[in-house]
């Protein structure tokens, strides 16, 4: 290819992911060329941390190495199957990892093997691959951070509540219910506040110690800081049960929502991020027996705190049935098996998500209704089947097809439409 498109950091990686994202073509006219990208970092201070890395640390390497493999295989076979790599490509991808002197810094040449996953698939290049693969390097340079702990805090305020609750019915003592709530209260103001004021960890490193300290935004705007220590007296704990969080980073929203935009766009591309999100949670898993945690200078936090958040990230999603009036912003029927149709409560109850259908399922005439419904601007009452995890609807499908409603327009809204 003659063009060629230059990555010199992760802001490139984010515009030319929107404009493949917005792009009508699948076909793609350039290569891509990656000069520079952030390595991934991990510094790590405890007992078990002076020039060295433990068995779980490694454990943690090997999961961001096979995220590499698997972002790979999904993008030249639409697979994920380890198995599946020969020894060259295996090799290719290799990670080069770094050990730095004193206490464990532990740095992986992200761009290095950025450069060998283009370089393997040269001569494929399609706009799945290249979006495959520059969302899965989102991620792993800058695509986690604040997020994945505000996750933890709603996570965690439900397990408080639950809690509440039962020292309520079971032991009614004003204290345990008030120690139980000052965590509550902390998790909440953590949550719902405005600001959140810093606060100082005695246990954190010198150099950690001396970095400048703002009033931070519980948005992540700026650098929060949280500390919340556990009261749970019922089992030994550890050293330190204090769960801390430090922002290095105001969080790049704009890298997050096109991170999101890239996931729903191709089953594929969900594929490779789920994955590569479930390795991350991994890595941060394996911290756990650190003091003092800096992950890819994004944040820095107590092992424990790590342990937390890769627990709360692996929260069980169940099952739901939704009766709804829903706008269909989109149908797709190129799909030869099921059709897709991108839907949206009308109460905004959910972000917009997509529901599968088949032609076996849904009769002409519902699909009939359903086109009418997209096509008139008007909602239509649906029955939606899906896993509900976070607040967020995956895996959704049309149960049931019901009337459009004409007393409901949303034909000046449709400038605000965006298509799956």
């Amino acid at each position: 290819m003659e063009n060629t498109v230059t990555i010199n950091g992760l802001n490139d990686v984010v515009s030319t992911l929107q404009n493949l994202l917005a792009s009508t073509d699948t076909e793609v006219s350039y290569s891509i060329a990656i000069q520079n990208l952030p390595n991934f970092e991990l510094y790590l201070k405890g007992e078990k941390f002076d020039n060295s890395i433990t068995p779980s640390i490694m454990k943690g390497i090997i999961e961001l190495q096979n995220a590499i493999y698997r972002t790979y295989l999904i993008a030249r076979y639409g697979a994920d199957n380890l198995q599946m790599l020969n020894d060259y490509e295996r090799q290719t991808l290799e990670l080069k990892v770094i050990v730095r002197p004193g206490s464990s810094d532990i740095i992986a040449d992200l761009c290095g093997v950025a450069v060998k996953l283009f370089e393997l698939i040269s001569g494929m290049e399609n706009k799945q691959k290249y979006i495959i693969i520059l969302t899965v390097l989102a991620i792993i340079a800058g695509g986690v951070g604040w997020l994945y702990f505000d996750s933890y805090l709603g996570h965690q305020a439900t397990k408080l509540e639950i809690s509440k609750e039962v020292v309520i019915e079971r032991e009614r003592t004003k204290q345990l219910l008030g120690s139980q709530q000052n965590v509550i209260d902390a998790v909440q103001v953590a949550l719902k506040s405005q600001h959140i004021k810093e606060q100082t960890d005695s246990d954190l490193s010198d150099e950690a110690e001396a970095e400048s300290e703002t009033e931070i935004k519980s948005d992540g705007s700026q650098n929060p800081e949280l500390n919340i220590t556990s009261t749970d007296t019922t089992t030994s704990k550890p050293k330190d049960k204090t769960v801390h969080f430090k922002q290095l980073q105001a969080v790049d929203m704009e890298l997050v929502n096109t991170i999101a935009q890239a996931k729903e766009s191709n089953e594929k591309v969900k594929l490779a991020t789920e994955r590569t999100e479930e390795s991350m949670r991994k890595v941060m898993a394996s911290t756990a027996s650190a003091e003092f945690v800096r992950f890819n200078n994004q944040f820095e936090a107590s092992g424990y705190t790590m342990q937390q958040i890769a627990s709360a990230e692996r929260a069980e999603s169940e099952d739901v049935t939704i009766k709804n009036l829903f706008r269909v912003l989109n149908i797709d029927s190129k799909k030869t098996e099921f059709m897709q149709a991108r839907l949206r409560p009308t109460d905004q109850s959910f972000q917009d998500f997509n529901a599968t259908f088949s032609d076996t399922s849904i009769d002409q005439d519902k699909l009939d209704r359903l086109t009418t419904a997209l096509t008139s601007y008007h909602p239509i009452d649906l029955s939606v089947t899906a896993k509900k995890k976070r607040g967020k609807l995956n895996d959704a499908i049309i149960a049931q097809v019901r009337d459009v409603d004409t007393t409901q327009s949303f034909k000046e809204e449709s400038d605000d439409v965006i298509e799956s």
